[in-house]
């Protein structure tokens, strides 16, 4: 059965994941960090399992502290592609099947995002950054043509950009008062921006001046240059260029070749003067299931249509073709392709039309966190956990700030000290009773606190405290001690879900230490 996940399926579940940390009943979502202890290779740590014995258990058993995060944490991000002069970048159209898969839309220095909609089809290269604002297309002089999008604020690039992605949003319909809001407010859906042209056709007529006389809005005469043959101009367009009327266009439906006089098929709307520039061409009659889009034919000093420009984008078009024609006399073998613009129209939604089916998730630890988490630990894991429950009370959900994961050991009698040497502290096994291969509980070291309180995580057995075989012992550092009280993790162990997990080379903290963790998930 043939069947295709679309982008739309994968954006879609992106924007679950973001929402679902901002909903009135938020999803509790933390990071973790854990595996104090050494890899095999410290160079390549190992790729994470998905079976259950890893997801669902192993790693909940190293995790040493987590933070959570909200939706100021998280945003939809896109592949970073920094405009590079002379590049080739692919431009965007309703059927291009392969569209996200290719560069179609630039990073500039100034942190602008602009969506390729037509490249120069003589070269392909790129060799003018677009610049500017402005909620039309805007047209650089490599024969370029971009829709600005949106801009990386100052926030969102400290947090969200990395060497290989950038953020991305929709501002919705509260103005910020961005220049993204603008574009949003203006899109229309279904409209039609671009006619890329793929025939020049040949024998066709063009003029162009300054009008001679007007006789009213429906009649006007031509410049001395035009041809005096009588009906020659029937079913060309005239488009008015400058002055008064200026963006007016209509099809000749007669001309008086004697007097150069045309009358138009349908009056313009301002009359013109004689200031008025115009260009006249081979009519480009678009047609779809939309309304109201019109183009018209561009041509060189010979008789091809070198591009065909829209002149009112229309709307609501799912599918549209376009013809071009003249007088009957003369004029043939011109075409185009119309490019039906995003629903929405484009600039409406950055994330669905740029591919936002990545999300980035930030975290920031800063020194210990307000004492949940170690600064004289390395860590080897980070990962996310959805929902997790309460050590105390696996009825109801964890919301805390942060957790403090491991098993906190209050002692009494300490000889030796506890992780030493430094070499060896996070490797170290905490054990109690007996010898380290006899011992009724163990677990991994990960710090000694106050002089008289460990922390371990990785626990195999149960710790007991104020009982004849509560002595633990330190089995790098030979350090022991007698357990009085035994304060458990704040979260309940194997609840919730662990969503994502990366191994990573040994991150060491320390109390001043701003670490950004940036975690790129794929949907």
């Amino acid at each position: 059965m043939a069947k295709v996940i679309s982008t739309n399926f994968r954006i879609h579940n992106a924007e679950q994941f973001v929402e679902a940390l901002s909903e009135t009943s938020a999803t509790n979502l933390y990071m973790f960090i854990g595996g104090p202890v050494v890899w095999p290779d410290e160079a390549v740590p190992p790729s994470p399992s998905d079976s259950v014995a890893n997801t669902s258990y192993a790693h909940w058993r190293d995790m040493i502290s987590a933070k959570k995060l909200d939706g100021s944490d998280v945003s939809h991000i896109i592949k970073k592609y920094n405009w590079t002069t002379n590049t080739a970048y692919t431009a965007y159209t309703d059927t291009n099947a392969t569209l996200y898969s290719n560069t179609f839309y630039v990073v500039t220095t100034s942190d602008h995002v602009y969506k390729c909609v037509q490249n120069n089809i003589n070269s392909g290269n790129s060799t003018s950054q677009p610049t500017g604002t402005s909620t039309k297309i805007i047209e650089t002089d490599d024969g370029y043509k971009w829709k600005y999008m949106y801009t990386i604020s100052p926030e969102d690039k400290l947090k969200f950009v990395t060497t290989d992605y950038v953020p991305v949003q929709k501002v919705g319909s509260v103005d910020d008062g961005s220049n993204q809001f603008n574009v949003e407010d203006i899109s229309i859906d279904g409209a039609i921006d671009i006619i890329n042209k793929t025939a020049n056709g040949t024998s066709f007529l063009f003029n162009e001046g300054v009008l001679a006389s007007v006789q009213n809005t429906s009649v006007i005469t031509l410049a001395a240059s035009a041809n005096t043959t009588d009906g020659i101009y029937v079913n060309s367009t005239v488009y008015i260029t400058n002055n008064a009327s200026r963006g007016e266009q209509s099809v000749i439906s007669a001309y008086d070749g004697a007097q150069r006089r045309a009358t138009l098929a349908n009056a313009f709307s301002v009359l013109a003067n004689t200031s008025s520039g115009y260009q006249l061409a081979p009519t480009a009659n678009v047609n779809g299931d939309g309304s109201a889009a019109k183009a018209r034919c561009v041509g060189n000093s010979g008789t091809q249509v070198t591009k065909i420009e829209i002149t009112k984008v229309g709307s609501s078009y799912t599918t549209a073709n376009v013809t071009v024609y003249g007088n009957a006399s003369h004029g043939s073998g011109a075409t185009g392709t119309v490019i039906i613009g995003p629903p929405g129209g484009h600039g409406s939604n950055a994330p669905m039309e740029l591919g936002g089916y990545y999300v980035i998730v930030n975290a920031r630890l800063s020194g210990n966190e307000d004492s949940k988490f170690a600064t004289s630990c390395d860590y080897r894991k980070v990962g996310l956990l959805r929902d997790p429950k309460q050590y105390s009370n696996v009825e109801a959900f964890f919301t805390g700030a942060q957790a403090d994961q491991t098993f906190t050991l209050t002692l009494t009698g300490v000889t030796g000290t506890f992780g030493y040497p430094p070499s060896t502290a996070n490797d170290e096994v905490i054990y109690q009773g007996g010898t380290l291969g006899s011992s009724t509980a163990n677990g991994t070291f990960v710090d000694f606190r106050d002089g008289n309180k460990i922390r371990i995580t990785d626990v195999l057995g149960t710790f007991v405290a104020n009982s004849t075989v509560n002595t633990i012992t330190g089995n790098t550092s030979g350090g022991t001690a007698t357990v009085s009280t035994i304060a458990t993790p704040d979260m309940k162990r194997y609840s919730g879900e662990i969503l994502y997990i990366e191994n990573r080379a040994a991150i060491t903290r320390s109390e001043d230490q701003l670490e950004d963790i940036k975690l790129v998930l794929e949907f």
